[in-house]
């Protein structure tokens, strides 16, 4: 099988730079279309606007974390199974979780839209800003099936070494939402709901797109067909297990700007719009950073599941050298343009100066966030799950949720500013010494 040949004999420079590069482009579309909405509703100059699309985001990570618990699980299984020339059980995986997700959106779609003004509620939307929040949450709500297939298609089909081609598709996604949201949200005056309809056409048509990978493609491995599909106990357990890690990630990103809106509220919806806006920033380091560690997990995967562990090492080695060098060059950019950056979202002045201090404060950490995120990719690979797991609930979750509490009740504001880096450093320190032992104790043949 070529896929097979590539990830067993590539060298590892010219693999990660095929597997990766695909992937981290993937991840800078995907912040290029998360700002993209803020971007154009900031255009109206209108801050209920910018706050309702800024608190709105758990919503919209809430997709993003089931396409990646259903797409990294599947995609780490599959890229084992190929390793073990597993071929059959590689394309059952597959269609199982494109099945899967089908299932889990239709319902989430039902749940959100019945209840989209409670949501708008319990997510942090002020009285002023309510009305703007419940209409951009029920459209989203809508475009929940196109939101997780999407996440999921791309990681399936990242997961036999078509990086390229799972690129293409949040491209288009992406480009044809920059195309419509100012069409939308300032031609045709839809405001919040133009960015939101502007979302769910992006996304259905960036699902054609995958649809018709799968029917057009007679090389690859696997299937999105009913038939190759089985929903049993032991493959919902193999995917879930596997893709909790960075599921736990999103899920406790979505779950930490929840509760930073909640302490926000108190200093109004200029603080709100402004943490918006740092947190789309930020997005560029972190997603970036996670888009080398999905590029280079079916790497790692196919090196465990074929014994390869000089492979699985250097591969791991060379990926830590770029993150570094990678967050390091990130960290400039938003330290030198932070004003520049969020002059774009807003004319405000007190939400430009606001937006810019958070943001020098919160890239401390940034220069070696990298690592966490590899952290994760690597416990993943090598079947380590209860590890990956708790490690990927330190970040957002068990480190940053009682430590902002702490801060915002000592230091008001700039106590929850500096929760993030101070959160993000200590979960590396914890993350690291744990692959190592992991590496150390692997059950290598």
């Amino acid at each position: 099988m070529q896929r097979e040949e590539m990830l067993r004999n590539m060298s590892i420079p010219k693999l990660i730079a095929k597997m990766a590069i695909p992937s981290i482009i993937g991840m800078l579309v995907i912040v290029i279309y998360n700002m993209a909405d803020t971007f154009f509703v900031g255009q109206t100059h209108n801050d209920l606007m910018i706050a309702a699309v800024s608190v709105s985001t758990p919503v919209f990570m809430i997709f993003i974390t089931l396409g990646s618990l259903i797409g990294t699980g599947a995609a780490a299984l599959i890229s084992q199974y190929i390793g073990r020339q597993n071929y059959q059980k590689a394309k059952q995986i597959s269609a199982t979780a494109i099945w899967l997700g089908i299932i889990i959106s239709i319902i989430l779609t039902i749940i959100i839209t019945i209840f989209s003004k409670q949501i708008s509620v319990f997510i942090g939307a002020s009285d002023e800003s309510l009305a703007y929040t419940n209409q951009y949450v029920f459209i989203i709500g809508i475009s929940a099936s196109a939101i997780i297939l999407g996440n999921i298609f791309g990681h399936v089909i990242r997961s036999e070494g078509s990086s390229k081609e799972s690129m293409f598709g949040s491209l288009i996604g992406t480009f044809l939402n920059i195309f419509l949201d100012p069409i939308f949200i300032l031609v045709l005056n839809l405001d919040v709901a133009g960015a939101a309809i502007a979302t769910l056409i992006s996304n259905l048509v960036a699902c054609i797109y995958y649809f018709h990978y799968f029917s057009k493609n007679k090389k690859t491995l696997l299937s999105i067909k009913y038939q190759d599909c089985l929903i049993s106990f032991k493959n919902l357990k193999e995917i879930f297990i596997t893709g909790l890690p960075i599921a736990i990630v999103n899920f406790t990103n979505s779950l930490s700007i929840l509760l930073l809106n909640q302490y926000l509220v108190e200093f109004g919806d200029q603080y709100i719009a402004s943490m918006g806006i740092t947190l789309k920033l930020l997005l560029l380091t972190t997603l970036l950073q996670l888009g080398l560690a999905n590029g280079i997990l079916p790497i790692l995967a196919f090196s465990k599941g074929a014994n390869l562990k000089s492979r699985f090492l250097a591969c791991l080695k060379l990926s830590t050298i770029i993150s570094i060098i990678l967050g390091t060059i990130l960290t400039g950019i938003l330290f030198f343009t932070s004003p520049i950056l969020v002059s774009m979202f807003s004319n405000n002045e007190t939400i430009i100066n606001v937006a810019s201090n958070m943001t020098r404060f919160m890239i401390i950490s940034t220069p070696v966030i990298g690592l966490f995120f590899l952290s994760i990719a690597s416990l993943q690979a090598l079947g380590k799950t209860t590890l990956a797991m708790f490690v990927s609930s330190l970040r957002q979750g068990i480190i940053f949720i009682p430590l902002l509490v702490m801060m915002a009740s000592l230091l008001q504001i700039q106590g929850i500013i500096i929760t993030q880096p101070i959160s993000d450093l200590t979960s590396i320190l914890i993350a690291l010494p744990l692959v190592f032992l992991a590496l150390k104790k692997g059950d290598w043949q």
